[in-house]
């Protein structure tokens, strides 16, 4: 039976465990997570890669857990179609396998023999995706399907986030020893920092209450994880350590994500840019990154002028496109870029949808308004906005968005 995670002892273990010299983080994640994911059948855990072509796991990429489980994904992994991959791999940081087929396990060809044999009814998934590409995925099968709840979806999207930094924090620190960046003292507000000026000091101890304020007794898991964001101003990460008497300091490392550059964006604009493609919310890119969400507006803003979009929809699909294929040369204007965001007609719609359906869904998630697929289709936005709207409830999404990702599956 899976048991009530203490979601802020877990990420002081996961941090610890990812800055302790010669420590196995991953194999010490597992056993951190283990207990509030096994529900008796066993867990599988392993590294992935999206970068390039498809999604790649074994050879050089860690499996650890249940040897018959490890087995299974890798017997999966194999049998199953790209788009299957795409969906489970590109879904969210959270999902039940169920919700995301649309179809009990049991019932999917690909997965209904492994199904059988661990008596399993449904698949819970945990995975933490590096904006690089980069992940780690915890398959737990269930006995009985289950349909998270929205607190718990929100609860493991949040600490997902967190086990992205701190596996990226532990490469940093095994290839090099400037990540550390002094430490912060929350209680006398002291700082010992090698950062430069007053702003980064300031906001830095301010982050560092906050996560003082997340350890305090009688929080919620979602009021102490809202208090303790993934990074500060999208560089740091800060690490709890007991002192003396049990005070703390928070360690700070450098922990800047890497983003695939889509073409002339600065820095932070390429990490907003990244997240927002993986489908995330301004709000879960705020957590994430420990900015605030009017910075993620803004910043989206100026991404969708740099690259000519006026939709999250053409925003999902221009990202996409941009970062798997070659940067332009250093000379080439940046007005005269060619923009592609992939083959319009090469998109299949599921099958669950209607024919009008399906094709008002390929205009949408190229970006396309009501009024200009109305125009397209010689029919009225209103007719347009209720097949959408039939769509979205048929497909288990929200927004046009969510569609654009839906495309690129």
């Amino acid at each position: 039976m899976r048991r009530k995670l203490d979601t802020i002892g877990a990420l002081d273990a996961i941090y610890a465990e990812a800055v302790r010299p010669g420590s196995d983080w991953l194999a010490s994640a597992v056993d951190v997570l283990r207990p509030s994911l096994d529900a008796g059948l066993g867990i599988a855990v392993y590294e992935f890669d999206l970068r390039g072509e498809g999604v790649a796991i074994g050879s050089s990429l860690r499996m650890l857990g249940d040897t018959e489980l490890v087995r299974c994904v890798q017997e999966t992994f194999v049998s199953s179609t790209k788009g299957l991959l795409d969906l489970v791999y590109r879904g969210g940081p959270v999902i039940t396998v169920n919700q995301a087929l649309g179809v009990s396990v049991r019932d999917h060809p690909a997965m209904a023999p492994f199904a059988k044999q661990f008596g399993a009814d449904d698949w819970l998934s945990v995975q933490a995706t590096d904006i690089s590409g980069r992940g780690v995925k915890f398959d737990a099968p269930l006995p009985r399907g289950v349909r998270l709840d929205r607190a718990e979806r929100r609860r493991w999207s949040l600490l997902a986030r967190h086990l992205v930094a701190a596996a990226r924090l532990h490469r940093h620190l095994q290839t090099t020893k400037a990540a550390v960046q002094g430490a912060v003292y929350p209680e006398s507000g002291r700082t010992d920092l090698t950062v430069d000026g007053a702003g980064p000091r300031r906001e830095l101890l301010s982050a560092a209450r906050r996560i003082a304020r997340a350890h305090a007794k009688g929080l919620s898991s979602e009021e102490a994880l809202s208090l303790w964001q993934v990074l500060e101003s999208a560089r740091w990460s800060l690490v709890a350590t007991p002192g003396p008497g049990g005070a703390r300091s928070l360690v700070v490392y450098e922990n800047t994500p890497f983003a695939p550059d889509p073409r002339r964006l600065s820095p932070s604009e390429r990490m907003v840019a990244q997240l927002a493609a993986m489908g995330y919310s301004n709000k879960l890119i705020a957590y994430d990154l420990g900015i605030g969400e009017g910075s993620v507006s803004a910043l989206l803003t100026r991404i969708r002028r740099k690259l000519r979009v006026r939709s999250r929809a053409e925003l999902i699909n221009q990202v996409i496109a941009l970062s798997s294929t070659p940067a332009p040369p250093e000379d080439v204007a940046v007005g005269r870029v060619a923009v592609v965001a992939g083959p319009e007609e090469g998109w299949e719609p599921p099958a669950q949808l209607t024919r009008a359906e399906g094709e008002i869904a390929r205009l949408a998630a190229l970006g396309l308004s009501n009024a200009e697929i109305a125009e397209r289709r010689h029919i009225s936005p209103r007719t347009v906005a209720n097949q959408l709207a039939s769509t979205y409830r048929k497909l288990g999404i929200g927004s046009r968005a969510q569609l654009a990702l839906a495309r690129q599956r």
